[in-house]
């Protein structure tokens, strides 16, 4: 068991070599070749405008 470290596991469900978008209405399943999280980082920006900057600026107490 690898510890997520990455702030875009708040969003995601994982599901091996794949992860489920966990936003409302999106559900889009995202390959994960090598296990990385590059994909799922791209679809945020590309389809839910959110990066890891503006997700802090949302969430500014949030310690991720």
């Amino acid at each position: 068991f690898k510890l997520k470290k990455s702030w875009v596991w708040e969003y995601f469900k994982d599901q091996g070599k794949t992860a489920l978008c966990q936003v409302p209405g999106c559900k889009k399943q995202i390959n994960r070749p090598n296990n990385g999280t590059s994909a799922m980082k791209s679809h945020f920006q590309s389809q839910h405008n959110i990066t890891e900057t503006l997700k802090s600026i949302l969430n500014p107490n949030d310690p991720s």
